[in-house]
């Protein structure tokens, strides 16, 4: 693999042009851009975590936006009765 295909593969994975060109010089001391891929994309506990994380943050977003709409409705309801009332 070369090292233009590495720097693309890794980009096309969400990694920038400059962290993919960071890990050029890493990639070579693991014995070739081949390798080093393979060692960046197999699955790994770490993987794992980090898209649970992901995974709860979208969830926890979703969540706060859910109260706020629910605060919102709220704060509406009591100003129309203070209003009428």
């Amino acid at each position: 693999m070369t090292r233009k295909r590495f720097i693309k593969l890794l980009m096309a994975k969400g990694s920038s042009r400059n962290e993919a060109q960071d890990l050029c010089e890493w990639a070579l001391e693991c014995g070739s851009y081949a390798q080093a891929y393979y060692e960046l994309s197999r699955p790994s506990k770490l993987s794992d975590v980090s898209n649970a994380i992901k995974a709860m943050d979208i969830s926890a977003r979703q969540a706060v936006l859910a109260f706020m709409d629910l605060a919102g409705a709220f704060y509406r309801t009591l100003v129309k009765q203070l209003v009428e009332g």
